[in-house]
């Protein structure tokens, strides 16, 4: 809120207190003047509610909040028993092996690369 703004708005409420308690007193002299010096202090007072600042900062923003539901209990199996050995895990391997064979020199026919001697004819590899 300005400075201006808020010194205009503590004029207008004391001017109109100052207004309402006469017209209070005027009452008993005068029952008009009274009543006419009342009202001008409810107005002074109106106008002093009415005079506000523009808030000054950040915008405001509407912030929705919902409530949600806490999430059912989820229900777990007990452990296994401590003194229960664990089930054997099974692992297969395979093994892929290439399979080389040569030709025999004397004879042609294909034997293993490992072999020393030929298998159809017995000569040396």
């Amino acid at each position: 809120m300005s400075v201006a703004r808020g010194i205009a708005r503590l004029v207008f409420y004391v001017l109109g207190f100052l207004f309402v308690l006469a017209g209070l007193g005027a009452l008993f002299i005068s029952p008009s003047v009274g009543v006419g010096l009342f009202v001008f202090g409810l107005v002074f007072i109106g106008i002093g509610k009415v005079m506000r600042a523009p808030e000054v900062g950040t915008p405001l923003t509407q912030v929705n909040v919902y409530q949600q539901a806490a999430p059912p209990m989820m229900m777990y199996a007990p452990p296994p028993a401590p003194y229960a050995p664990p089930a054997p895990v099974q692992q297969t391997y395979v093994h892929e092996r290439e399979t080389v064979k040569v030709r025999c020199r004397n004879c042609g026919s294909l034997n293993l690369e490992t072999q020393n001697f030929c298998q159809s004819c017995g000569a040396p590899m």
